[in-house]
């Protein structure tokens, strides 16, 4: 015996007259007549719709990941970053290992024009000479960590220890 709950429903009968799918929507939604499924957008269509162009960058206004890169879902399921898609839809291709570089310094720019196929090394060796300043604003003073705040950091300390040599003393006594 066949379903009769929609129709066209090959499935055979499990309980009232219906197959074990069509009761339970049935049960959760009171009705057998499904909607018609909804086709997947093209790409493109879902890509611009996530883009504010401007005079300079075109800005990703989607997701973005923890380091502030536009994150972007493919038809296919593959999560991708979204100036990779763009630099994909734009017909370009990226040689294999080697990454695209915002040449902009905007992490979040899709623009195609802006980005540039380089080595791993190449282009962490470009946002090192970037970068101007520390995250707390104090300007750069060579490589590894900033001076002024690793200074704050040990004043800060001592102060909340009792000072410096207070806090030798603790040391000392404790050894």
């Amino acid at each position: 015996m066949v379903c009769q709950g929609r129709v066209g429903c090959p499935k055979p009968v499990r309980t009232v007259g219906m197959c074990n799918a069509c009761y339970e929507y049935n049960r959760r939604f009171g009705t057998t007549d499904r909607p018609e499924v909804r086709q997947k957008e093209p790409e493109s269509v879902k890509f611009w719709r996530r883009v504010n162009v401007t005079d300079d960058c075109w800005l990703w206004t989607g997701r973005l990941n923890g380091k502030g890169y536009g994150s972007f879902k493919m038809n296919s399921g593959v999560n991708t970053m979204a100036h990779r898609a763009s630099w994909i839809m734009a017909d370009r291709t990226i040689p294999d290992g080697y990454q695209l570089d915002h040449l902009c310094l905007v992490k979040n720019c899709v623009n195609p024009d802006h980005l540039e196929p380089v080595t791993g090394h190449e282009n962490m060796d470009r946002w090192a000479k970037s970068v101007t300043k520390c995250k707390n604003g104090h300007p750069k003073q060579g490589r590894g960590r900033c001076q002024v705040c690793v200074k704050e950091r040990f004043e800060r300390f001592y102060e909340k220890h009792g000072g410096r040599s207070a806090y030798d003393d603790k040391r000392r006594q404790s050894a």
